[in-house]
Formats: structure tokens, C-alpha cells, sequence
């Protein structure tokens, strides 16, 4: 097993930009949008984060991926665990908006086979009704 770390070199300094996050509910939808990392460092935060959601009743997310530079098998671990916590409840996740290095990873662990993945959120909010 390997881990990589991807951190971008500016003038000699590394620059590691954490994971962001942004809860808006649109009518019977919570969009979480994402930004920065989402790897092992902030995995139990996002695990929290779904949690809560779900927990909360939140079970329809679409998980806004625009914002996304990175992502490793551990945050991908979570998707998975909230995505089956969801369905769980009678709910659903759905992705929108992964850039292409995000897509790749998810394409490499054939998860495109069981999540369901828009250009927009729109289009993901749209897939609900």
C-alpha cells in the first residue's frame, strides 16, 4: 500500500490547502460543497460532517466537488461509508462537479459504478425529482 501526498511548491514553500466545506439545504436536498483536500488528515472531520447530515434526517446530498484539488482513497472511504448510511435511511448522495484528477480516482476505484456523478449540481439536484 502506498500513500500520496500531493502538496504544490510555491517560491520554495509548500502550500497545503485544507478541506473546506458549505452546507446549504435547497428544498428537500442538502448540497455540501467541498473545496481543498479531502484525505486521510480531514477524514474524520467529513466522516462528522455526514453523520450529522444523515443523522439530522439529511439523507438527499449532493456532494459539490467543484472545488476539489485532491483526493485519496481515505476520503473516498468516507463517500462510500456515507453513502451507504444514506441509502440506509432511504436516502441518496450524488457528486457533481469533480475536476478531471478527481474523476480519475474515482474512475480508478470503479466507484463511478455505484455513485451517481453530474457536471453540475443542478443537474444533480434535477436527478431528485
Amino acid at each position: 500500500m502506498s500513500i500520496v501526498f500531493t502538496k504544490k511548491f510555491i517560491n520554495n514553500q509548500i502550500k497545503v490547502r485544507k478541506m473546506e466545506h458549505n452546507i446549504l439545504q435547497k428544498g428537500e436536498v442538502t448540497v455540501l460543497s467541498l473545496g481543498g483536500e479531502v484525505d486521510v488528515a480531514v477524514a474524520p472531520q467529513l466522516r462528522n460532517i455526514f453523520k450529522d447530515l444523515i443523522d439530522a434526517g439529511k439523507i438527499n446530498i449532493i456532494v459539490d466537488l467543484k472545488e476539489v484539488e485532491f483526493i485519496d482513497s481515505s476520503g473516498l472511504g468516507i463517500f462510500v461509508v456515507g453513502y451507504k448510511s444514506a441509502k440506509a435511511k432511504g436516502g441518496d448522495i450524488k457528486f457533481s462537479g469533480a475536476k478531471t484528477e478527481v474523476l480519475k480516482v474515482i474512475q480508478l476505484t470503479r466507484l463511478e459504478k455505484y455513485f451517481e456523478l453530474f457536471q453540475t449540481k443542478e443537474q444533480a439536484q434535477l436527478s431528485f425529482q
